[in-house]
This record gives structure tokens, sequence and C-alpha cells, in this order.
């Protein structure tokens, strides 16, 4: 009888370091999902589409700029607003 006790006290083991790993990754994933960052342009002068840098910006307003390029995928001029710097 103290056998079997002592078995199932060895079967009983402390979490691995995978195990704390993986727990750990999937809390910071759903801290991810729950709290998703702004997805927009870090420089303002950056197109958000394709990430080519603006050749020309308009003031609209007090705080917006309008930018703009001419986009060599789209084949036409593309303009986007945002903060002016």
């Amino acid at each position: 009888m103290a056998k079997r006790s002592r078995m199932r006290e060895l079967r009983r083991k402390p979490p691995t370091v995978l195990l704390v790993l993986v727990v750990s990754f999937l809390f910071v994933g759903m801290l991810f999902m729950l709290f998703p960052r702004i997805h927009g342009p870090i420089i303002p002068s950056i197109c958000p589409i394709d990430g080519q840098l603006a050749q020309w910006s308009k003031r609209q307003g007090r705080s917006d700029c309008e930018y703009g390029h001419f986009s060599t995928v789209e084949k036409k001029t593309h303009t986007w607003l945002a903060a002016c710097p």
C-alpha cells in the first residue's frame, strides 16, 4: 500500500518550463487580442497603403495635413490625411 501512494506522488510533477512558456505565450496573445495597437502610420508622411514617402503635402486646418504621391501600384495619385508634424 505504501508503494502505491509513493508512486502517485512520483507521478505528480511540478509544472515544467515548457508548460510555463505556453501559458505565458497564451496570456500575452490574449492581451494583444484585447488591447490591439492603433494601426496608423508612425510617420505621417509615409503612405499607409504602399509605404512610399509623400511627394507633396498641404495643410488642412490647424493640425491636419493632406499628403499625396503618385502610386505605382494604383497607377494614379493617392492622398491621405494625417496629423501635421
